[in-house]
């Protein structure tokens, strides 16, 4: 349902690192990218928004690193929609190592039509 926590699971490379031997900004925004598709997925949202031809676009993100993640480690990401306004989608996101969070994201998302306006999200995922 579309009240579900998702989980995906992977590992941090080596080549997931900058130089400070940390992941970088651009993986945890690639991971966060995977774990969105998996929990549209998942809740069968993405099959719904496809027939009806929406657009799932992020509006704002903002992340708090706690711990680094650094390789070889293998970690979890848990997507929940936690928010539900009228026009917008609010997912939280935890990365998750050993069971300790080490970073957390808010993405705030809407919904648009192909002809590019934004669509009331209660009559979209009806």
């Amino acid at each position: 349902t579309i009240d579900d926590t998702t989980v995906i699971r992977s590992k941090v490379r080596i080549t997931d690192h900058d130089l400070f031997g940390q992941m970088t900004n651009s993986r945890y925004n690639a991971f966060l990218e995977i774990a969105r598709t998996d929990w549209l997925i998942k809740t069968g949202t993405e099959p719904l928004l496809k027939r009806k031809g929406l657009t799932l676009r992020i509006r704002q993100e903002s992340g708090q690193f706690l711990k680094a993640l650094r390789a070889p480690t293998p970690f979890k990401v848990n997507t929940k929609l936690v928010e539900r306004g009228p026009d917008s989608l609010t997912f939280k996101a935890y990365f998750i190592r050993k069971d300790h969070i080490c970073a957390t994201f808010e993405t705030q998302a809407f919904l648009e039509n192909s002809a590019g306006e934004t669509v009331d999200i209660d009559s979209a995922i009806a």
